[in-house]
């Protein structure tokens, strides 16, 4: 019995030395977009540093748009809360203004900074005190405005109990 036991575990520790072995193999082929990274010399991040440019814009490309992603009443009932950003464009310092139209057409805005992400212009989130909106049903737009663009969203809808 001890030799059946004693092959079984040689066979467990062969296969975990082939796992072992095969896996970091395995995923030092992989690839991003068919593009194998290369070492680099370089330090893996280094510290900012302080400039006096102002930060780079890039140029709006043809996918200029305005998304709202939240337009809810907070868990406690005790704001609204929107937020959204704008792709196609990535820069720091254009305004965000959410406006939202009330039932009986009452409109309230609430204003934001967008600040450049790694992919888009965020306009972060803006709270609103739920005494400002009365109940019924608010269509919410996210309007974006710098030197380099001028966007509105799409409306969406944010019910006020």
């Amino acid at each position: 019995m001890t030799t059946g036991g004693a092959r079984m575990l040689t066979v467990g520790r062969v296969a975990a030395w082939v796992a072992a072995a095969t896996i970091p193999l395995t995923l030092a082929a992989c690839t991003m977009d068919g593009v194998t990274p290369s070492p680099s010399s370089a330090p893996a991040s280094s510290p900012p540093t302080a400039t006096s440019e102002p930060a780079a814009t890039e140029t709006p490309g043809p996918g200029l748009e305005a998304i709202i992603t939240i337009a809810s009443v907070d868990v406690d009932g005790l704001n609204a809360t929107v937020s959204g950003y704008v792709s196609g464009i990535i820069e720091d310092g254009g305004a965000c203004t959410f406006e939202l139209t009330g039932p009986t057409g009452t409109v309230v805005r609430a204003e934001t900074t967008g600040i450049a992400d790694r992919s888009t212009t965020s306009c972060g989130a803006a709270s609103i005190p739920i005494d400002r909106l009365s109940s019924g049903t608010w269509s919410v737009e996210l309007g974006y405005r710098s030197d380099a663009a001028d966007v509105i969203s799409e409306p969406t809808t944010l019910e006020v109990p």
